[in-house]
């Protein structure tokens, strides 16, 4: 707004080394006419080594020479600097500790298999796209205190770690689609994530898409329907209780990873899918809040090795002020918070909270359990920035799958061969809705319903079309994420099981 301060940030483009430190300096900014913006009185002081009647910048002067010192053996000229600082990144462990905490007591649950569940509704539509549908809810170990609703915060032990003794119940869907129906064949189960304050309803409509997975999908508490009162009240109050976002995350990934051990156990025999679920392998799939969430997700989850995050990203605090759909909650906020400036600075303050939710915390364990990620990114989206897609990217080392539609720094091209993490571009806009990509896939897979998906985004916006990258699964989630680096040889496979040929 006219008149306003203006904030100028300064963000890393991948994520720094943990526990380490770090000197930012600032030199050659100019102001609207053209003028260099000179040195503040104080940091004039420290840089020019004068002094002052100021004991508290005084008592800073040894920790500057530090700063300056490690400026000048990189090349940066002491008087050219505008302003500089210094800052340490959490240890990992730190990072971690929340986590490290619960995955252990969770497993163990979850893993016994006798949590128990209830079905609620059984809903049978012969000769629709999804004809099967069972709703019930399923027992969770919780984290939280009380009765784990919405605005409650981890249940802490003596030491202040996370105490999961704590049982609490949780909704899921799970929804067959026709071709999984009709053929009475054992299928793989995809535990999905769903989109900003939503459902796992939404686990119905993703099924409609694709044809060759059951989706099984849960309430991401901490940002479900469920949750919206206490999102809206945490921003009103400037972060107050704040911490029961991020934690209660955390504790939908416990949920997510109970889903998808019942998935592969009881719910297999439950008469009403009985035959239908494979229990070999479980997978994840997310959008939106799903894909931004589908890290720390699979981090926690030991059965789920594959993950399709769809328009998934990492850092919160990067990511919101270029959404569209942060505009109603911030300006619900501004009512209690007019300065533009002062919110910027508490949701920057409040990233470290909800760094133990944030996906990039935890790419070390994707890493050390040998997980691999596909992360789509819809060019020009408008609620997941492509920027905060691409950081996550840089974070995880990933790859380009195939060509990408422009190039990404820090990110290079998958060689022939390659299984790991990858990230895949997709411009729908520009009628390149996977074209050069997925097309040769769906004659791979042989399912019409992939080419009419892909005709069908061609020329639409980049949001709506970017979910067609679902379409992928099929053959994408059984396969691992490998790209041969050409148009021609467009092959991509999450590590593992086989390669299929290309199909022209």
């Amino acid at each position: 707004m006219a008149g306003e301060p203006q904030t100028i940030f300064v963000r890393p483009m991948r994520q720094p080394r943990a526990g380490e430190r770090y000197v930012v300096a600032v030199r050659g900014l100019r102001d609207k006419n053209g003028e260099e913006i000179p040195a503040s009185p104080l940091f004039r002081a420290l840089r020019d080594e004068l002094s002052t009647d100021v004991p508290q910048l005084e008592a800073e002067r040894e920790r500057y020479d530090e700063i300056f010192a490690a400026l000048a053996a990189a090349g940066i000229d002491r008087g050219s600097l505008q302003l500089a600082w210094d800052f340490t990144t959490n240890t990992q462990a730190d990072l971690q500790r929340d986590f490290t905490a619960i995955m252990p007591q969770v497993v163990a649950s979850a893993e016994a298999g006798d949590l128990g569940y209830s079905i609620a509704e059984v809903s049978e539509f012969p000769g629709t796209q999804v004809p099967l549908v069972v709703r019930g809810t399923f027992t969770v170990p919780s984290c939280l205190e009380g009765d784990s609703g919405p605005g409650t915060v981890f249940a802490r032990d003596l030491e202040g770690l996370p105490d999961c003794s704590n049982t609490a119940t949780a909704n899921f869907w799970i929804a067959v689609p026709q071709a999984i129906y009709e053929a009475k064949t054992p299928a793989p189960v995809a535990v999905y994530g769903h989109g900003l304050l939503g459902s796992g309803s939404e686990a119905e409509s993703v099924a409609k898409k694709n044809g060759s997975l059951i989706m099984a999908g849960t309430d991401f508490w901490g940002m479900s329907e469920a949750d919206i009162a206490a999102v809206i009240g945490m921003l009103g109050g400037n972060f107050v209780g704040g911490r029961t976002l991020g934690e209660r995350l955390v504790q939908s990934t416990v949920n997510f990873t109970t889903l998808a051990y019942l998935a592969q156990g009881e719910l297999a025999q439950e008469p009403a899918l009985q035959g239908l679920i494979d229990p070999s392998t479980v997978y994840y799939v997310g959008g939106s809040q799903g894909g931004i969430m589908g890290a720390t997700v699979t981090a926690m989850a030991p059965n789920l090795r594959r993950g399709v995050l769809v328009v998934g990203a990492s850092n919160y605090s990067l990511m919101v002020w270029r959404s569209t759909a942060f505009e109603q909650v911030n300006s619900v906020w501004a009512a209690t918070q007019p300065s533009t400036q002062n919110r910027e600075f508490l949701f920057a303050l409040y990233q470290a909270v909800f760094d133990v939710a944030d996906p990039v915390t935890y790419r070390s364990v994707i890493e050390e359990a040998g997980d691999a990620l596909l992360l789509i990114e819809s060019i020009g989206d408008a609620q997941v920035a492509n920027i905060a897609s691409e950081a996550m990217a840089r974070s995880y080392g990933m790859r380009m799958a195939g060509p990408s539609v422009y190039p990404v720094w820090g990110i290079e091209e998958a060689p022939p061969g390659f299984t790991g993490s990858a990230l895949l571009q997709v411009d729908t806009k520009k009628g390149r809705c996977l074209r050069s990509r997925i097309c040769r896939l769906a004659g791979t897979t042989g399912r019409m319903e992939q080419r009419s998906t892909i005709r069908r985004c061609r020329g639409s916006s980049g949001r709506s079309c970017s979910r067609s990258g679902l379409e992928l699964l099929r053959w994408g989630l059984r396969s691992g994420v490998s790209s041969a680096g050409s148009v021609r040889d467009c092959r991509l496979r999450l590590a593992g099981v086989r390669e299929g040929p290309a199909a022209s």
